[in-house]
């Protein structure tokens, strides 16, 4: 999932009294996988009075990244973050760390797509003074991050981003200017270089600077199994004829009766994934054990006069996402392996037999793995009973009722 941009808001540059002095303002967060991000600019002559202690956003706590605080010139900055902020519009509390503070500034940030641990990916921050531009770098980890920073400049200069930075906000006021900006994605990772200049105003001023970069949500694919229905092996692969209503087990199969089975398989998760279909079976609460051909089993491939293995199937299931062909396999329990996007579905169809090794009035029952390994989920599991009473001189076809669906 690529990380994007919410919203900024801030509270305007001004005086804050109380002991412990306290101000706040309004920021709305919409989407998903959301962090916020504060940055707070402070002036004072005295060292303790610049510091933040807390701050909250719809009463939560939000975590401290790291506070730059330029002990010569009387300004910091410093960045906080919340992952999961609630939606909707809330408020963001500021408690200092003393008494009154001269100037303070407070701005923040939403991105959506960010992934909800190991936050942040990197940090870095620094000070200056009587310097018109300043370039601090973070160096990512994680593909795909953006970086968001906040800065600091004494006096009422107007601010400027460099190359390839996006500025959220800009406050400046007679005492002292505050900035936000993003920059990203950055892929690889790698170092992010974050620059500010006052725009080519008189002065050599004095700043802080605090930058952090934030690594995206880690999408997956989710492969599920979703349904199944049982063929006769009387004509071509896409036209067979039905011998029960989709997700419906069936009974009373003769043994060495050809008969196919047709499982789809979705991928509902956010991402691509790389698929090799295998068919397995097992006695109702038996071991799973891959379809082989192997005829002393109780139940095996088994090669058919009507369709070639991997001929391509035709939708025939109820559809979860978006078809893509898959395979009719009368040779061989793996299909071949193939990449299944996210929201698309597959459909492949097995020939099989119940060999004389078959247990009469044994369920047994069908699956679909990722070349052995259990898929994410499963919806549906097909099951087919041999016939109790062993082979049927009226034939299984008869018995089930050949022609529905």
């Amino acid at each position: 999932m690529a990380i994007a941009f919410d919203a900024s808001s801030n509270r305007p540059e001004g005086t804050v009294t109380g002991t412990p002095p306290v101000y706040s303002w309004s920021h709305t967060c919409t989407g998903s996988n959301l962090v916020l991000v504060v940055g707070i600019v402070t002036r004072d002559l005295t060292d303790a009075d610049r510091l933040t202690a807390s701050i909250t956003y719809n009463g939560v706590s939000l975590t401290k990244i790291r506070e730059d605080d330029n002990l010569t010139d009387d300004n910091t900055t410093s960045l906080w973050y919340l992952l999961n902020p609630a939606t909707g519009a809330n408020t963001i509390e500021v408690t200092g760390n003393s008494s009154s503070i001269t100037s303070a500034i407070g701005m923040a940030v939403s991105l959506t797509g960010v992934a909800q641990s190991g936050q942040p990916d990197a940090n870095n921050g620094n000070i200056y003074s009587n310097a018109n531009s300043i370039t601090d770098s973070v160096t990512t980890v994680a593909d795909n991050c953006w970086v968001v920073d906040a800065v600091c400049l004494d006096g009422p200069q107007t601010l400027a981003v460099g190359s390839g930075q996006t500025q959220r906000e800009n406050v400046t006021s007679t005492a002292s200017s505050g900035g936000m900006s993003t920059e990203g994605p950055k892929t690889p990772g790698g170092a992010v270089a974050m620059e500010w200049n006052d725009n080519g105003e008189a002065g050599s001023p004095d700043w802080s600077h605090s930058a952090a970069s934030f690594s995206p949500a880690i999408t997956a694919a989710t492969l599920d199994q979703k349904h199944y229905r049982f063929f006769d092996d009387d004509v071509s692969l896409n036209g067979a004829t039905a011998l029960a209503n989709e997700d419906t087990n069936i009974s009373g199969v003769n043994t060495l009766d050809n008969f196919r089975v047709r499982y789809e398989v979705a991928n509902t998760g956010g991402a691509s994934g790389t698929i090799t279909r295998q068919a397995e079976w097992r006695a109702v609460g038996g071991t799973w054990v891959a379809l082989g051909t192997t005829t002393t089993i109780p139940v095996y491939i088994t090669l058919s006069s009507v369709f070639a293995d991997g001929d391509a199937t035709t939708a025939r299931l109820t559809a979860v996402g978006t078809f893509q062909a898959g395979q009719g396999k009368e040779s061989g329990s793996q299909t071949s392996v193939g990449t299944l996007a996210a929201s698309y579905n597959t459909e492949d169809e097995w020939n099989i037999v119940f060999g004389t090794a078959a247990i009469a009035g044994q369920a047994y029952e069908f699956r679909i793995t990722n070349q052995g390994t259990a898929l994410d989920a499963y919806t549906k599991y097909g099951t087919a009973t041999v016939f109790a009473a062993g082979p049927s001189i009226l034939g299984w076809k008869t018995l089930l009722g050949v022609g529905q669906g």
